[in-house]
């Protein structure tokens, strides 16, 4: 079945059994719903992206600092431990 076949009877919008035969002008508005929220929808997924890179640079940031005080500790100086927090970096 093509995607122009789906969204005619509405198994592209989930739809099943009745509702997949409703009225033309049902679908539209269907589709007209849909058009509104598509771009919404991607410009959260968008400011997903950019926050996802935000936390791996940060993230990265952190683990070399935190290989720095490892470092430090292992040269036997006088810094104080760091107590596990039950999070793990990566």
């Amino acid at each position: 079945m093509t995607s122009t076949a789906r969204l005619v009877n509405g198994s592209a919008l989930g739809l099943r059994g009745p509702a997949a035969s409703s009225s033309d002008a049902a679908l539209l508005e269907r589709l007209r719903t849909l058009r509104s929220i598509v771009p919404a929808m991607a410009t959260e997924v968008a400011i997903a992206r950019r926050e996802g890179a935000r936390l791996r640079t940060e993230n990265a940031r952190l683990r070399s600092r935190l290989a720095e005080v490892e470092e430090t500790q292992a040269g036997g100086a006088s810094a104080p431990a760091l107590a596990p927090t039950g999070t793990e970096l990566r």
